[in-house]
């Protein structure tokens, strides 16, 4: 008798278990119709007897629905929070890599305290928008991984706390990122056009074109480092517009101009340990050139050197 009570109870368990959320949701919303039934009946033209066999049935019907909807409900969250709990214990494959260099953050910040108070400060972010694309032709994005300043902010400061997730595939599609290109260039024109005092000439006039690129970078930033505690620290330079340019200009097969620096992979690299993909800050696959002469040409290679550092057998070069 025991074991077929322990069996029962066991088939009643992975019945639940099967049941999904959206089972437990109905279940719970059923019990809405019979509750509001149980008491509608009482205006029937019929016995207090009857009355009262409907009442005791349809609110039976209710509470069964009510506390089947929460059983389900808790089992299925139960399941989610264990998997849940599973997952943050679970190591992240993508991990910080700090690495030798300058602190250039602090530009950015600086950029949006002063632009704040002197919008015509807002300017030098033609540097940030002209230098990539410029020297991508001859390093591809060499000003990305090594001079941009939030890039810098992402790598050396947000990357200590950003859970390293990896970056959704679609932020990498061409689709989303021509999409992104045209979007930005677009609320570039709409607010040189709507908000900047053309007529008024002068500092009045810098000053409002001025503003209007310290706002973009603004808006940009906020997003990429909100994308870098969902995802990871460099998920806005997948498609950052000036980003997604230079990786269009940027050098891809021979012949590769003589200032372009590739990484370069020996042929005895087994690709056990993937270490350089998992500090790559882009999260690429640098293991993937490994024994070709040309070395990795992937357009979003950022020539950080943080693979190269962080490969167990130094068999890495840039």
């Amino acid at each position: 008798m025991k074991t077929t009570i322990i069996h029962f109870g066991e088939r009643v368990k992975k019945w639940l278990q099967s049941l999904s959320f959206k089972t437990g949701v109905i279940v719970l919303l059923c019990c809405i119709p019979f509750y509001i039934l149980s008491f509608a009946q009482i205006l029937l033209p019929i016995s207090v007897a009857a009355k009262g066999v409907l009442w005791t049935i349809l609110f039976g019907l209710a509470k069964t629905c009510q506390y089947g909807g929460l059983t389900i409900l808790g089992v299925e969250g139960y399941n989610r929070l264990k998997n849940w709990m599973k997952q943050k214990k679970k190591k992240q494959f993508h991990r910080h890599f700090a690495t030798p260099g300058l602190n250039l953050y602090w530009i950015i910040i600086a950029y949006i305290i002063i632009g704040w108070f002197y919008p015509v400060i807002g300017l030098l972010a033609l540097i940030c928008m002209i230098g990539p694309v410029l020297t991508s032709i001859w390093r591809g994005r060499f000003w990305c991984g090594n001079i941009c300043p939030r890039g810098n902010l992402y790598d050396r400061l947000l990357s200590k706390y950003s859970p390293h997730k990896p970056i959704p595939a679609f932020v990498r599609t061409f689709g989303f990122r021509l999409f992104m290109v045209f979007f930005i260039f677009s609320m570039f024109g709409i607010q040189l056009t709507l908000t900047v005092p053309w007529s008024e000439g002068g500092l009045a006039m810098w000053s409002g074109i001025g503003r209007v690129f310290w706002t973009i970078i603004v808006v940009t930033t906020i997003v990429g480092v909100t994308l870098s505690f969902i995802y990871a620290p460099r998920t806005w330079c997948s498609f950052c517009p000036m980003g997604t340019i230079s990786s269009w200009v940027a050098p891809k097969h021979h012949p590769l101009p003589k200032p372009y620096t590739a990484v370069h992979v020996a042929a005895s690299c087994q690709m056990k340990c993937k270490s350089c993909a998992r500090v790559c800050p882009m999260q690429l696959t640098p293991y993937d050139s490994r024994g070709q002469e040309s070395g990795y040409l992937h357009s979003d290679c950022l020539k950080c050197g943080k693979c190269i550092l962080a490969c167990p057998t130094k068999i890495m070069s840039l």
